[in-house]
C-alpha cells in the first residue's frame, strides 16, 4: 500500500513539473515575441498605419547627387572609355592619373600587379583588337550609396572587331581606391558581372587558381610590353598616330567629347 501511495505521489509531481515547464516556455516565448516587435507595429496597433511608420525601402539612389565620392564621375567615365576603348596608348596620362603605382588589376584570366603592367595590358589591346566601340559605361556605388568614398563599380558595354567579326562585351569593374585619394589601389574586371575563382570566393582551393592568373599575369604582361614597344617603334618610324588615337575612326557613343 505504502509503495502504491508513493507512484502515485511521484507519478503526480512528475505531471506538476510538466505543467509548471510548459506554462514557463510558453510565457518566455510570449515575453520573447512582445520584445522582439518593432516599435512601429505597436504604434499601427494603437490605430496608425503600419506602411507610414515603416522604414522605407530607397529605390532612387541613382537620382541623389553624386558629389559625396572625392572623384569627378565625369572624369572617371572618360578615362574608362579611354581605357576599354583601346586608346590608353594615344592618352598615356589616363594610366598615370588613374592608378597607384603599385595597383592590382584581377580579372579571370590573369592578375597584374604594378601599374606598368596595367598599362602594358591597356596599351597591347590597340594591338589585338582591329576596332573598338563602347558602347555604355555606367559608374554607380558599390552598395547602394555614395556614403563609402573608397568603393565603386563601373560598368562597361563595349564591342571589340576581332579577324573583321564583332564580339560583345560587358564587364562590372570592382573598384578599390587608395583612402583619401581618387586612386585605384585595387581593379576587379567581374566579365558578364560575374565572381571568378578565387581564394574570397571558394576558399583554400582558389589559392590554386590564384597562383595560376598570377602565373598567368606575369607572363602576358611581358608578351604586352613587348607587343606595345613594337607598335609604338612601328608607328614612330611610319609617323602615323598611336592606335585609335583622336580622328582614327573609332567610332564610340562618347566621340564628340574626345580632344
Amino acid at each position: 500500500l505504502l509503495v502504491g501511495r508513493s507512484a502515485r505521489m511521484l507519478r503526480g509531481t512528475q505531471m506538476l513539473r510538466r505543467v509548471v515547464a510548459a506554462s514557463a516556455g510558453a510565457a518566455g516565448a510570449a515575453a520573447w515575441a512582445v520584445a522582439a516587435t518593432p516599435a512601429w507595429c505597436d504604434e499601427a496597433q494603437a490605430g496608425e498605419p503600419a506602411a507610414a511608420a515603416a522604414p522605407a525601402v530607397d529605390d532612387e539612389w541613382h537620382t541623389r547627387p553624386k558629389a559625396e565620392h572625392r572623384c569627378d564621375m565625369d572624369q572617371l567615365a572618360a578615362d574608362f572609355r579611354v581605357l576599354y576603348g583601346c586608346q590608353s596608348m594615344a592618352k598615356p596620362e589616363t594610366i598615370e592619373r588613374m592608378y597607384g603605382r603599385r595597383a592590382k588589376l584581377e580579372d579571370p584570366a590573369m592578375t597584374l600587379r604594378s601599374r606598368d603592367s596595367i598599362r602594358s595590358a591597356f596599351d597591347a589591346m590597340a594591338v589585338l583588337f582591329d576596332k573598338a566601340v563602347v558602347n555604355s559605361v555606367d559608374v554607380m556605388p558599390r552598395d547602394g550609396t555614395f556614403q563609402d568614398p573608397d568603393l565603386l563599380v563601373v560598368w562597361v558595354d563595349a564591342e571589340y572587331e576581332v579577324f573583321g567579326k564583332a564580339v560583345p562585351f560587358r564587364t562590372a569593374s570592382r573598384l578599390t581606391f587608395v583612402p583619401g585619394e581618387c586612386v585605384v589601389a585595387r581593379h576587379e574586371d567581374l566579365w558578364s558581372g560575374k565572381e571568378f575563382a578565387r581564394r574570397e570566393t571558394v576558399g583554400f582551393l582558389g589559392n590554386f587558381f590564384d597562383f595560376l592568373r598570377d602565373a598567368n599575369g606575369i607572363f602576358s604582361s611581358a608578351i604586352f610590353r613587348i607587343m606595345a614597344w613594337a607598335e609604338r617603334s612601328r608607328r614612330a618610324r611610319s609617323g602615323r598616330p598611336a592606335p585609335f588615337a583622336s580622328g582614327s575612326g573609332l567610332a564610340d557613343d562618347g566621340a564628340s567629347e574626345r580632344e
